[in-house]
């Protein structure tokens, strides 16, 4: 009974956002076949398919169906979708909808429990396949290159911060207690909130070749002529601290850098 009951909903929310001149049909079709109702907390789900915005939990809310299928109509300017990424995913309803209206979708969710729960219902409905954090990091730093656009991005996880961040920001109590370069916190913390906020931070996934290297201008020709390991300066210590040990190398290059050990 419910079943029906939602279908019916669905169709009528569709009626209504063509009613509001919502006219692309792939973006009214994208509504007609994501349920709304599994994205909202069931006490509120019979509300599901009214043109209103409902709370999520955590401070958040779900945008009101109008609103969505206005930008998605502007998005997509009647031409398909290539690589979407979608910053704040909530309880991924949007990215469900983008799944239908583009090739492929990224969604990023900094409140945990939110980022669970879509995740859940992404695999689900099958709309998209889950990503692991790393890889949604990773994802982001590509998207950045390609599109050389500053992005500020806000996190809990310092880990991440570090990965992600050229310039970072800590704050405390609302303030600015530090900023700089990942190698500025980590080597160089100011106060004791950050010493003890990077205390335990694993320095062999931040600290790159480059960081530990020093430039030898003249090299021993023994060593020139002994075994040689070369690394990109922004290779991090944990990619080739394993292989150093294991081969003992006389001579590691790093982009230009000399040294020996």
């Amino acid at each position: 009974m419910h079943g029906l009951l939602h279908e019916r909903g669905q169709s009528r929310l569709v009626e209504t956002l063509g009613d509001l001149g919502i006219n692309d049909v792939f973006v009214l079709d994208a509504f007609r076949r994501v349920p709304r109702h599994l994205f909202v907390d069931p006490a509120v789900a019979d509300s599901a398919y009214s043109d209103v915005t409902l709370p999520l939990g955590h401070q958040q809310t779900l945008s009101q169906p109008s609103v969505v299928a206005r930008m998605l109509e502007l998005l997509r300017g009647g031409r398909q979708l290539g690589r979407v990424l979608e910053v704040g995913a909530g309880s991924g309803f949007q990215t469900g909808l983008l799944a239908h209206l583009a090739e492929q979708v990224f969604a990023i969710e900094r409140i945990t429990p939110l980022a669970t729960e879509a995740r859940k219902r992404m695999d689900t409905l099958g709309a998209l396949d889950p990503l692991i954090k790393k890889d949604m990091q990773d994802i982001l730093i590509d998207l950045q290159k390609e599109l050389k656009k500053t992005i500020v991005f806000i996190t809990h996880d310092l880990d991440e911060a570090l990965k992600l961040g050229d310039k970072i920001a800590i704050l405390k109590d609302g303030f600015m207690d530090q900023e700089g370069t990942a190698i500025d916190i980590l080597l160089e913390p100011k106060t004791d909130y950050v010493k003890r906020f990077v205390e335990d931070v694993n320095r062999s996934r931040v600290l790159k070749a480059k960081n530990i290297m020093e430039d030898q201008s003249t090299v021993p020709d023994d060593l020139m002529n002994g075994q040689k390991m070369t690394l990109a300066q922004e290779t991090v210590i944990e990619k080739f601290i394993d292989k150093v040990i294991t081969e003992q190398p006389n001579l590691i290059e790093v982009k230009g850098i000399i040294t020996w050990i």
